[in-house]
């Protein structure tokens, strides 16, 4: 990794028992946590203004294991990564990966030095008081960074408990935290709790009047617990980008023409039904990629989908059905470990091709 990802040169090592974390869907290791920075680094921010908004600090640094033994260090090692990126005079955050040593739990920390703020992200229940020893190495960083720049301590550091998705195991906690990263910079937001987001809503939510969002807006719904419905039509507007995270009911579009062309939907980890209910919802052009939906998914409505639309269904572990007409020409289905069973009704019409892997 080059020194733009952690402000310092660093290199890791990969084996075969970080792969399986992913894979068996384990705890996660160090190695994992750095790699996906890295990637986000690569794909997200390389080259662009966000070089300059967000910043990473390495996780096999600083953790609970090294501040027990050595805090001075570790507060010194912090240090230097603030040095390294600059006067930190304008707002811009630190993400610190915290571990609680020996493999724990993960939480990320955020900083923001220019305007002494922390934020505490946990997706288990409680705040920064359970690790005391961190807090106090972070504001002993914070306070000697600020002090070697001459820059005046108008206040003090304020920690910020942000309300965030909860996990609902004893090991997605690192998961959690590389999704919190990621959605933080792909909104382009350092003030945390006031992006638009929608974070571990346990009730419904609604958008029930057209034209709320404008252009280029970016919505992010993440950890929605029960359903969520758009009702009205034409809510959204074109260049808006949509990423629904981690719904664990149902999620409905019961209105026509809510999309316009070229708005990316993309779908990830359905544990419930998925229905479009309306015809024509989708206009050319659209990339549709569905991953690991573990209930129901139909297409219940003909000429939903226009030419040139690409979908990949990826273990879909119940039921899909096709009904009557839906795909037109030239769109290629493929379909991999259908564990239940796969219903083709009526046509699929023209030169559509169907692919269908390790099917039991």
């Amino acid at each position: 990794m080059d020194e733009g990802v952690f402000g310092i040169a660093h290199s890791e090592l990969i084996a075969k028992e970080d792969m399986q974390q992913l894979f068996e869907h384990e705890e996660l290791g160090i190695a994992v946590i750095h790699t996906y920075i890295w990637y986000m680094y690569d794909t997200l921010m390389r080259g662009t203004e966000l070089c300059n908004r967000f910043n990473f600090i390495a996780a096999s640094r600083i953790n609970t294991t090294f501040i027990t033994k050595n805090p001075t260090s570790v507060m010194n090692e912090l240090v230097d990564r603030f040095m390294v990126a600059g006067d930190n005079t304008t707002p811009s955050l630190y993400f610190l990966p915290f571990n609680s040593g020996n493999g724990g739990h993960w939480v990320l920390v955020a900083m923001d030095l220019s305007r002494l703020m922390v934020y505490y992200l946990d997706s288990l229940p409680g705040d920064w008081s359970k690790y005391p020893s961190m807090k106090k190495t972070v504001d002993a960083a914070i306070v000697k960074f600020r002090s070697k720049k001459n820059y005046r301590n108008r206040k003090d550091i304020t920690w910020v408990r942000v309300q965030c998705p909860q996990q609902n195991n004893s090991i997605d906690c690192g998961f959690f935290v590389l999704i919190f990263m990621r959605d933080i910079i792909a909104l382009n937001h350092i003030d945390i709790p006031k992006m638009v987001n929608l974070v571990g809503f346990r009730g419904r939510f609604w958008f029930l009047c057209s034209c709320i969002f404008q252009p280029s807006i970016k919505v992010n719904l993440v950890g929605v617990r029960c359903g969520l419905f758009f009702l009205g039509s034409d809510i959204f507007q074109p260049s808006i980008k949509i990423n629904l995270i981690g719904v664990t009911s149902r999620f409905w579009f019961l209105n026509s023409s809510i999309f316009q062309p070229s708005i990316k939907v993309n779908l990830v980890g359905f544990r419930d039904g998925f229905c479009f209910l309306c015809s024509d919802i989708f206009q050319p052009s659209i990339k549709i990629d569905l991953i690991g939906i573990l209930g129901g998914f139909g297409f219940l409505c003909p000429s939903i989908f226009q030419p040139s639309i690409k979908v990949n269904l990826v273990r879909v572990s119940n039921v899909f059905f096709i009904l009557q007409w839906i795909f037109e020409p030239t769109i290629k289905v493929r379909l991999i470990n259908l564990y239940f069973f796969y219903i083709l009704l009526y046509h699929i019409s023209g030169k559509a091709s169907l692919s269908i892997l390790q099917y039991n």
